[in-house]
């Protein structure tokens, strides 16, 4: 059984080996290309080195509906904030972290993986948090089938 997000992280598909990364003085253009060029759902914005927030594709299509150029604005402009973004640990537990992402105010279609000092080290999709569930419902599944095979528990 997965239940953890380290066994989510170690069963994804295409792990990216670092977080992607824009500058907080990008415009949106070049943010988008970005997103494009390495093929991902979300960025991380730097500011002198350190995480400041994030910007996913929703976030730049929300940006090309409303009329402004994305030459003239900026990562800074649209992103969430890294005091806004949702983050778990390694350790933490993928029922919970499924949840949160499922059944929140927000929708959450990304969670930041944080270190122990509150380094982000990962991206997870909300993709990978239901492959995981899904295995598990499998898992659940065979269990259960094994056990009527063999006919145990008797059944009284």
């Amino acid at each position: 059984m997965i239940n953890t997000i380290s066994q989510v992280l170690s069963m994804v598909k295409d792990p990216k080996p670092n977080l992607i990364t824009v500058d907080l003085t990008a415009t949106i253009e070049e943010v988008s290309d970005v997103l494009a060029k390495e093929d991902v759902n979300l960025v991380v914005v730097t500011a002198k080195g350190k995480h400041v927030g994030i910007i996913s594709t929703k976030d730049t299509s929300r940006e090309s509906g409303s009329g402004k150029r994305p030459s003239e604005r900026y990562a800074f402009e649209i992103m969430t904030s890294r005091k806004d973004v949702i983050t778990t640990s390694p350790n933490g537990n993928l029922s919970l972290v499924s949840q949160a992402m499922t059944e929140g105010e927000k929708e959450i279609r990304h969670i930041i993986v944080a270190d122990e000092f509150g380094e982000w080290i990962a991206v997870l999709s909300i993709k990978d948090i239901l492959r995981a569930m899904r295995l598990n419902e499998q898992e659940r599944e065979e269990i259960q089938e094994m056990y009527a095979k063999s006919g145990w528990p008797p059944v009284s």
